[in-house]
Parts: structure tokens; C-alpha cells; sequence
């Protein structure tokens, strides 16, 4: 989002053609936006057999989904114990839940693509900026062990002895993944208008 050369659009460049919308249509459902987020709705829609319409007024891909990072985690914004105070226990259980699941639905979706998408698991690696938020990370480790996440708690020791760089305390997880988004927004949309839904871009 910092350059006007993003990395997926620079290593992929244009990969599909789609039309502008010069006419009047009717559909059940009509999804505003083509990145990730609009070509997972339409894949899903179309394998449910529900007719759809996606449109977009730039290229498809060429927002944000182009200068991703490629990262796939569970881990969001806000840590577990924090989400806890905000939505209470169930909701914030659940939301980490689901976000483990979606992983494993995505890399699901990949395998049955014809084309790459880059999908490959990756572990990631959370770590403690200052010594004062080792004992947070501590309590946020138990509360994802409790609810069956697998991961481990680093000391600044096992860091040092990985990586070139050094922290005061680390959770390390196997559950996350890398994609090229921008790749895997196309083959989606590719996947969905054989089952009737209709795709256009440069349409305000």
C-alpha cells in the first residue's frame, strides 16, 4: 500500500481478463468488490448454486488483495485475553476457533485448483517487544492452550539460539500458512463463473 509497485501484481501481472458491465442485469445477489474477500463470497455462492454478479470498479485484485503480505494467521488484531474483556469468554474463544478453522478451509480450497496459489503452511511466531509484556504473554499462552491451541512459550534464551535477533519471550505455532492472494482471488473467480457468476471490472 506504500508503493505504486505491489509485489503480487509486479511477480504475477495481469492474469485475467474480465468486461465491463454495459448492461441491465437481474441477479439474487450482487457483491461489490473484487478482492479476496468478494471472490471468496462469490466461490462459496456458486458452489451453493446461488446466482451472483461481482462487480468492481478498478482491475480485479487491485487493492489491498495485491499488496498483501501474504500472511495467513489465527492470530488477529486484538490478543486473546483483551478480546475476553470486550466480548466475554464464548465469543472471543470462538472467534480464535474460526480463525484456526479458516486456515485449514482455505488450503483445502487450493488443492482442488489447477493452479498454484502459493499456499504453504507456515509456523508463526508472536513475540514480546518489552520485558514488562513477558507476563501477559504468559497468561495469553495458557488461554490459548486452554482452548486446545498448540503452541509453545519461548524464553529469550531459545530465541537468541534461533533466530540473529533477541526478545524477551515468544509464543511459537505451527498453525498458519502463506498465499498469494491476488493469484488466488483469480483462480476463485475463475471457479465461480463456471457455475454461472458473472465477474466485471472498470464498472463504477
Amino acid at each position: 500500500l506504500r508503493t505504486e509497485s505491489p509485489y503480487w501484481l509486479m511477480k504475477n501481472g495481469f492474469l485475467y481478463s474480465y468486461p465491463s458491465l454495459d448492461r441491465s442485469l437481474s441477479t439474487e445477489v450482487a457483491i461489490m468488490g473484487g478482492g479476496i474477500t468478494g471472490a471468496l463470497v462469490a466461490y462459496h455462492l456458486s458452489k451453493a448454486g446461488i446466482p451472483c454478479i461481482l462487480l468492481d470498479k478498478r482491475k480485479i485484485g487491485m487493492g489491498s488483495t495485491c499488496a498483501s503480505t501474504a500472511l495467513l494467521q489465527y492470530e488477529i488484531d486484538t490478543p486473546l485475553t483483551e478480546l475476553i474483556e470486550y466480548v466475554g469468554y464464548e465469543q472471543a474463544v470462538l472467534s480464535y476457533q474460526l480463525c484456526i478453522e479458516a486456515i485449514a478451509k482455505i488450503e483445502k480450497i487450493t488443492q482442488t485448483l489447477t493452479a498454484d496459489v502459493g499456499f504453504k503452511r507456515r509456523p508463526s511466531f508472536y513475540y514480546a517487544s518489552q520485558k514488562k509484556d513477558v507476563d501477559e504473554l504468559r497468561r495469553e499462552y495458557q488461554l490459548r492452550r486452554d482452548i486446545g491451541i498448540e503452541l509453545e512459550f519461548w524464553t529469550k534464551e531459545q530465541i537468541e539460539k534461533t533466530f540473529s535477533f533477541s526478545a524477551p519471550a515468544a509464543l511459537f505455532s505451527a498453525e498458519g500458512a502463506q498465499i498469494d492472494a491476488y493469484r488466488f482471488t483469480h483462480e476463485l473467480l475463475q471457479e465461480a463463473q463456471k457455475n454461472e457468476t458473472l465477474v466485471f471490472d472498470d464498472t463504477t
